[in-house]
C-alpha cells in the first residue's frame, strides 16, 4: 500500500489526478489531523508497479 498525507486539498487532488492519469485507481480520505484535515491519497493494488514508476525511496 502507498499513502500520500498532505493538508492541502487541491495537491491531494492533483496527486489522484496524475495516479488515475498513470492508470492507477487511488481512494482518498479526508481526516481529522490538529484541527485542520488531512487529505491520504491510498494505492492498494499494483503498489509494486507505482513504486517502480515514479522511482519512490523510503528513508
Amino acid at each position: 500500500m502507498v499513502n500520500f498525507t498532505t493538508i492541502i486539498k487541491p495537491l491531494s487532488e492533483n496527486v489522484m489526478n496524475i495516479l488515475d492519469l498513470l492508470g492507477y485507481k487511488p481512494q482518498i480520505r479526508k481526516v481529522p489531523f490538529k484541527g485542520k484535515f488531512a487529505y491520504i491519497v491510498r494505492v492498494s493494488k499494483n503498489t509494486s508497479d507505482l513504486i517502480t514508476d515514479i522511482d519512490l525511496w523510503k528513508n
